[in-house]
């Protein structure tokens, strides 16, 4: 008991590393849904993309699902590392480029990063880039997995 005891207080203490929670991203073109996502601490992942047989249909999208893959995660994980250590505060943003990809990006419930990608502001470009490149790296993961649903955007 004693042991235990200890080992709860050493952890407590020493600052035990926090519990992994899902990572998911919102992006928006033109106001459009383009990409929705989110990854699981296993590797797994849930997103939501345009529905392949009627490309171009902004109001329909379909579901994808894979399964846990050990390594998905934590790729992602290391990748948003910068992004979220400006979450919850607001990008640089003067005269942005107008019409480009905008969204969030979540860590848990309680961690958003807001996200505009048309803003030049050499740490805005630097976070919103790494936001892109994971976005993409899902899409590379999702592409070939079976569509589990199809869901209808409003307009």
């Amino acid at each position: 008991m004693r042991r235990v005891l200890f080992a709860l207080l050493a952890a407590a203490l020493l600052g035990a590393a926090p519990t992994p929670e899902p990572i998911g991203m919102t992006m928006l073109s033109r106001g459009k849904l383009v990409a929705n996502w989110k990854i699981y601490p296993d590797g797994s992942i849930v997103a939501m993309t345009d529905d392949d047989r009627n490309p171009g249909d902004a109001s329909r999208m379909v579901v994808r699902q894979t399964g846990a893959t050990p390594g998905r995660y934590e790729a992602i994980e290391a990748m948003l590392r910068p992004a979220r250590a400006v979450a919850g505060r607001k990008l640089p943003c003067k005269n942005p480029m107008t019409d480009a990809p905008s969204g969030d990006v979540t860590w848990g419930k309680d961690v958003k990063l807001d996200y505009y990608g048309g803003c030049h502001e050499e740490k805005t470009r630097a976070v919103v880039d790494l936001l892109f490149k994971a976005n993409e790296q899902v899409a590379a993961w999702t592409k070939d997995a079976p569509a589990s649903a199809t869901v209808r955007i409003a307009q």
